[in-house]
């Protein structure tokens, strides 16, 4: 552990970068990498699903794991990685955490088989702990990536081949690890210490339950059509999902540091903004992953065409 504790410390920004006027909206740009980043992957991802089903003559429901793959894995893990940033430091989990999403995203674009391809996007899944009070541009930028990710997706696809679709995270990634280390602040260490004394404060029996329900509601919501919704396999899955979304509750209500605090959900504007999310992003994946299909295959559109043709649904959303 003391030769990991050099690589897991978090390093000062420069000391003229930190002085400079502007250094509190560098911050802000430096975290927007990230922002835009993931959603440039998330809004192209769907569009290499046909590339891909043809390129390892996959049938559609496998293909189909490059996309559950990636939710399940951020389903899982991203309200865990989030407290752990709080208590460990936001720095030093926001700039590992795009090392591993380009070592993921390398792997993707080498990987031989489709099963290696999803095993390498469950990596790149990991998701990045963000900084900063400036929402407003941190949206701004994810809206940018959404917007830009079809076309330039699609025009990757045409022209370098569907690995260059994970490649270009790499460089990316890299500039965006590289801007983190040296712009962004330290976390500040009272939380370190409180959780360095009292381990308990991070809420490890609710991450155990909170991951596999998700896991196993998804799964169930995926799979429940091939399965068939009344078969042994749905209804065990539907049951492992209330099961430990039940035991999760029961977890959180009595744990001294929570990971999800149960009385927001009494909060009727946040319980209502969680259902519409819900809602809004069922109908979004659900068209983005269709439409490419439907208008390569059937309609014998390229995927540089494709890109283009479903670029107004992301720009709308960052419109609206």
């Amino acid at each position: 552990m003391s030769a990991l504790r050099p690589l897991l410390a978090e390093q000062p920004p420069l000391p003229r970068i930190a002085m400079w006027p502007a250094y509190r909206w560098l911050v802000v740009g430096t975290v927007c990498v990230g922002a835009f980043l993931g959603q440039l992957d998330a809004s192209i991802a769907g569009l290499v699903l046909p590339t891909l089903q043809q390129v390892f003559a996959a049938p559609i429901d496998s293909v189909e794991w490059v996309s559950i793959a990636y939710l399940l894995t951020l389903a899982a893990l991203v309200v865990p990685l989030g407290r752990l940033a709080d208590l460990l430091g936001r720095k030093m989990l926001y700039s590992w955490g795009f090392v591993v999403f380009i070592a993921g995203s390398a792997l993707c674009g080498v990987a031989p088989t489709l099963a290696w391809l999803i095993i390498a996007i469950i990596t790149a899944a990991v998701p990045r702990r963000a900084l900063g009070r400036a929402i407003g541009v941190q949206g701004a930028a994810q809206a940018v990536g959404l917007s830009i990710g079809p076309s330039v997706g699609g025009l990757l696809i045409d022209t370098l081949g569907w690995q260059w679709v994970f490649f270009i995270a790499v460089p990316v990634g890299i500039a965006g690890t590289a801007l983190a280390r040296v712009v962004l602040p330290c976390t500040t260490r009272e939380a370190a210490a409180e959780v360095a004394s009292e381990p308990e404060r991070f809420d490890w029996l609710g991450a155990a339950l909170l991951g596999p329900a998700v896991s196993a509601l998804l799964l169930a919501m995926t799979l429940g059509n091939t399965w068939g919704w009344t078969s042994p396999m749905s209804i065990l899955t539907v049951g492992v999902a209330v099961a430990c979304m039940a035991a999760f509750w029961v977890a959180e209500r009595r744990s001294a540091s929570p990971l999800i605090d149960p009385g927001l959900l009494r909060v009727r504007a946040f319980s209502l903004g969680l259902v519409a999310g819900l809602l809004s992003y069922a109908v979004l994946f659900g068209a983005l992953f269709l439409m490419p299909f439907f208008l390569e295959r059937i309609l014998g559109q390229s995927a540089a065409q494709t890109g283009l043709l479903l670029t107004p649904i992301p720009i709308a959303l960052g419109v609206l």
